[in-house]
């Protein structure tokens, strides 16, 4: 299943760029890159073993996005009295 992604991504590319697109290689990549990431399938880079899980518990990690709560609260310690 692995080649055929590259497949799918090389024809995106193609057509992309048959159509003058300056974006075709981020289309390319981006769609083989999104689908991969998707667990259960035949072309997933998270597998269902120990190295997969690792590997999404890395990726959680680094697309975690923290809630604005915890990113102002240094910065409105004293919004009473602004104004």
């Amino acid at each position: 299943a692995t080649p055929w992604m590259g497949i799918l991504g090389l024809m995106v590319i193609a057509i992309a760029l048959a159509y003058k697109s300056k974006l075709a290689f981020i289309y390319g990549i981006g769609l083989v890159t999104f689908l991969s990431w998707f667990r259960g399938t035949p072309f997933t880079y998270f597998t269902d073993d120990d190295a997969g899980n690792a590997r999404f518990n890395y990726f959680k990690k680094v697309v975690d996005v923290t809630g604005l709560d915890k990113i102002m609260t240094p910065f409105t310690k004293d919004i009473a009295g602004a104004g």
